[in-house]
């Protein structure tokens, strides 16, 4: 994995490129070890695309704007 493809792969999971000890530790490691560090709980991918992706489904108006509940968290 290059400098590179470990910025791209950070930036597209959190939302940002990471630190500079992020990258290099994420080129050392390899790519398999990479994609799990780029999808942690804190991800911009968890936090917001799937919570947004599921609100409409839980109400009448099919708005995202609405509370975390039960059924967007599950």
């Amino acid at each position: 994995m290059t400098k590179d493809q470990a910025k791209r792969n950070l930036r597209s999971h959190r939302g940002r490129a990471g630190d500079r000890r992020e990258i290099t530790q994420m080129v050392a490691t390899g790519s398999a070890s990479a994609a799990g560090k780029a999808r942690h709980p804190g991800s911009v991918l968890l936090q917001h695309t799937i919570r947004n992706l599921a609100a409409p489904w839980t109400n009448r108006d099919q708005s995202v704007f609405v509370p975390l509940n039960d059924y967007i968290a599950t």
